[in-house]
C-alpha cells in the first residue's frame, strides 16, 4: 500500500475540508491508497511533507485566493468543489453530487447565498462538533473531534453518491419500462422510483401513476412547480 499523506489546516475545521477529505478517502482508498491527514498550517510541513493539500497553502486546492474560480451558477468553488472536479470523472455523477450537496456547502463556506431553488446545506450540522470555548481545545482534542466529524461526513457523502447514482438507474428504468398512457401525457409503472429528471427531459409528460399500499398515486411533473403525491 502507498501513503498518501492529505495536508489541511488545523484548529477550527468546516464542511469543506471535511467534504474534500471524504471524496479523497472514499475515490482512493478502494486503489490500494493509505491515506493519512496532516492538519496543519505550517508551510514547510505542507510543501514537505503533503502530497495533496487543500482548503490552505494557497496552492490548487486552496480557494482562500484573489482568484476564485466560479461556477455557471455564480457560487465560488471550495475546497470540496475543486477536488470533485478531479476525482470524479463521471460528470452526471458529479453534477448530481454538487446539486444535492457541494453547491450548498461550497456557497456556505465562501461566505455567499444559494440561487434560489437549490437545496441547504445537509452538513450544517458539523459546525456543532467544534468545541465550545468552555471545553479541550488542545490539538490532540481537536484532532479527535475532526476525525470523529469525518466519519459522519463521509456517510452522508456516501449515501448522496448512492442517491445520485439511483437517479441515473431510474432514468434507464423509465426509458425501457414506462407505458405512455393519455397521448403520452402521463406514465404507467409498476413500482415507484425517482422521476423528476424523466419529466424534466420529457416535457409533455405531466405525471406519473404508481401503485403504494394497495392503492394508485399520482406523481405531478417539475413543471408544476411543487412536487406532491395525491390519490388518484
Amino acid at each position: 500500500y502507498k501513503t498518501i499523506y492529505l495536508g489541511t489546516h488545523d484548529s477550527e475545521f468546516h464542511a469543506d475540508e471535511l467534504l474534500a477529505t471524504a471524496v479523497l478517502l472514499h475515490e482512493l482508498e478502494p486503489l490500494g491508497y493509505n491515506l493519512k491527514v496532516i492538519r496543519t498550517r505550517s508551510k514547510h510541513r505542507l510543501r514537505d511533507d503533503c502530497d495533496i493539500v487543500y482548503d490552505v497553502g494557497g496552492g490548487r486546492y486552496d480557494h482562500h485566493t484573489e482568484d476564485k474560480v466560479y461556477y455557471p451558477n455564480g457560487i465560488p468553488m471550495a475546497a470540496c468543489g475543486k477536488i470533485l472536479n478531479d476525482v470524479i470523472t463521471d460528470h452526471v455523477i458529479a453534477e448530481g453530487l454538487r446539486v444535492r450537496l457541494f453547491y450548498a456547502v461550497e456557497a456556505h463556506d465562501n461566505g455567499v447565498s444559494l440561487p434560489e431553488g437549490f437545496a441547504t446545506s445537509k452538513l450544517s450540522f458539523v459546525s456543532t462538533l467544534n468545541p465550545t470555548w468552555e471545553e479541550d481545545c488542545s490539538p490532540r482534542a481537536m484532532i479527535s473531534r475532526f476525525f470523529t466529524a469525518l466519519k459522519f461526513v463521509r456517510k452522508v457523502y456516501e449515501r448522496m453518491l448512492a442517491i445520485v447514482q439511483s437517479d441515473i438507474n431510474a432514468v434507464s428504468y423509465l426509458n425501457e419500462y414506462a407505458v405512455p398512457i393519455l397521448d403520452g401525457k402521463f406514465i404507467m409503472l409498476d413500482r415507484d422510483c425517482p422521476t423528476y429528471a424523466y419529466m424534466k427531459s420529457h416535457e409533455k409528460c405531466l405525471g406519473a401513476i404508481y401503485p403504494n399500499s394497495g392503492q394508485w398515486l399520482l406523481r405531478l411533473a417539475p413543471t408544476f412547480r411543487q412536487r406532491y403525491d395525491t390519490k388518484v
